[in-house]
């Protein structure tokens, strides 16, 4: 039996009896995703979770509280976000059962499955405008810049127990970035399109043969299955490492992203830090304490000082130095400004030279 291209592609690409190897390479994906979640599961909550009890890392956050410092992000993001979550666990579930019936009829896991599709695709698209057309504009909060390469080798070398700490160059750590904007974004986009085909195949197969590949709609739609699958099964392992590296790494971070919720050390730690006194024992990213300054008296500290004085005191002060504390309150403030000036151009020259 041949599965042969139309007319003008004959000669082209040719299957001789593909269809008997399915079964087996079915199987096949069932063993080794199956087997790899096993290894997945035991790296984490064996492996992963003992280096942090043993290197001290969990006692630092979960009892000492010390994690990275908090801050907030809108609720658009974190609600569309959480629709995600849901979706994909619901999309991961009916998946399953749609490959296992252990509970016999398929119809209604498939119903659920499609129409769960549809959700988390316009969910996807109304992410995606999020980040490049609406004024937060955050997708370069997900795009890999040179300073985010340099820190790299040290974020594995953390995240494997060799380091204690790396630098936090950005809001996102650069194995965060690789696969929240890289790997997750492709993934998804694969496995919409091939969602997408299962669900549409018989009429884009009448449409043209082409869009079959010239192996007919059934060949077709086992071919895209199974890439459908094995993506399936990738994403069901990414989630749950980013659950537990979530929860490890920023718990206050996944309450509020999740629940809205901060605990009360998170909201005495972002009053501490909204008041510019950032202690001594402040941790940078993931639980490593470092040193940080104490905060600094600014460069216009003096004159702020004595034109306040002049204003509370008006009788102990003549019109004289009330004129020349203003005066200097003046010339200190065009001096910051120029200072302010010159630093955004500088950052705004290095975000060009990252782009």
């Amino acid at each position: 039996m041949y599965f042969v291209c139309p007319r003008s592609y004959q000669g082209v690409l040719q299957l001789s009896s593909l269809s008997q190897y399915l079964p087996d390479i079915n199987v096949w994906l069932d063993v080794v995703f199956f087997s790899l979640l096993v290894v997945v599961l035991l790296a984490l909550g064996g492996v992963h979770l003992t280096g942090n009890i043993l290197t001290g890392r969990a006692r630092a956050r979960f009892i000492e509280w010390n994690w990275p410092h908090p801050h907030d992000v809108p609720f658009a993001p974190r609600f569309m976000h959480l629709v995600h979550v849901l979706g994909m666990i619901t999309l991961g579930l009916s998946g399953l059962y749609i490959r296992f019936p252990f509970a016999g009829d398929r119809n209604i896991a498939k119903f659920i499955h499609y129409g769960v599709m549809f959700i988390i695709s316009i969910n996807f698209v109304a992410r995606v405008r999020y980040a490049f057309f609406s004024p937060a504009r955050d997708y370069k909060e997900f795009t890999l810049g040179r300073k985010d390469i340099r820190v790299m080798i040290p974020s594995l070398m953390y995240y494997v127990f060799i380091k204690p700490g790396y630098k936090h160059v950005a809001k996102y750590g650069p194995m965060q970035k690789m696969t929240y904007g890289y790997m997750f974004f492709g993934m998804m986009i694969v496995q919409i399109l091939s969602g997408f085909y299962l669900f549409f195949a018989y009429q884009l197969g009448g449409i043209s043969p082409m869009l079959t590949f010239g192996l007919g709609v059934a060949m077709a739609r086992e071919l895209v299955r199974i890439v459908h699958y094995t993506i399936n099964w990738l994403l069901i392992i990414f989630t749950l490492m980013h659950v537990y590296l979530s929860v490890m790494e920023d718990f206050p971070a996944f309450l509020f992203f999740f629940f809205g919720y901060r605990t009360q050390r998170t909201l005495a730690q972002m009053e501490h830090d909204a008041h510019g006194h950032v202690g001594e024992h402040a941790p940078s990213h993931a639980g490593e304490a470092v040193m940080m300054p104490h905060k600094a008296e600014t460069p216009i500290q003096p004159e702020i000082s004595a034109y306040r004085k002049t204003a509370e005191e008006p009788e102990l002060a003549g019109e004289g130095e009330k004129q020349e504390a203003f005066t200097g309150l003046v010339d200190s403030l065009q001096t910051l400004s120029e200072r302010l000036a010159m630093l955004e151009d500088k950052l705004s020259r290095e975000e060009k030279e990252e782009e």
